[in-house]
């Protein structure tokens, strides 16, 4: 029996290792990974956006800057949720839902912190579009305002 033991000891040892191993740390799948981490921001392009648009299905797209900047000139059919309120507006909404964020534009990146504050929330379909509102009316893409405010035509 002492010997039978030997034999056996090595691979009991290896199976309760794999055992507890496969059940430690289970890995999350690597694009929830990247999601969590505060550096990556998971985009969409402007025409990426209006092709989603396009096929009507559920899309929630969110302007991020105050509301007379949303009033002047926004994406048609998107809401306003400025920054500092965004936090407690999302905690109503669906995390698997298709939701993209956005600002005035590259220059003024408002959707990167408004992506990692979705993203550290769990919603596991969002992304934030960068170009904003300026290149979304500069590609003549509808929207909705009278479009004046400086930053539009610079």
């Amino acid at each position: 029996m002492n010997n039978a033991w030997k034999a056996l000891a090595p691979l009991i040892f290896l199976q309760a290792a794999l055992t507890l191993l496969s059940g430690c740390g289970k890995k999350q799948p690597v694009a929830q990974q990247k999601l969590h981490n505060p550096a990556y921001v998971r985009t969409m392009s402007a025409d990426q956006l209006r092709n989603e648009l396009a096929r009507a299905q559920r899309i929630k797209v969110v302007n991020v800057l105050s509301v007379d900047t949303f009033n002047d000139c926004h994406i048609r059919g998107s809401i306003n949720v400025p920054l500092s309120t965004l936090k407690k507006r999302a905690r109503e909404w669906r995390r698997d839902e298709l939701t993209v964020v956005y600002g005035a534009s590259h220059t003024y990146p408002a959707s990167q912190p408004a992506f990692t504050m979705l993203a550290q929330m769990g919603f596991s379909n969002v992304y934030a579009y960068e170009g904003g509102t300026k290149e979304w009316h500069e590609k003549g893409y509808p929207t909705t305002g009278l479009c004046r405010l400086r930053y539009l035509n610079s």
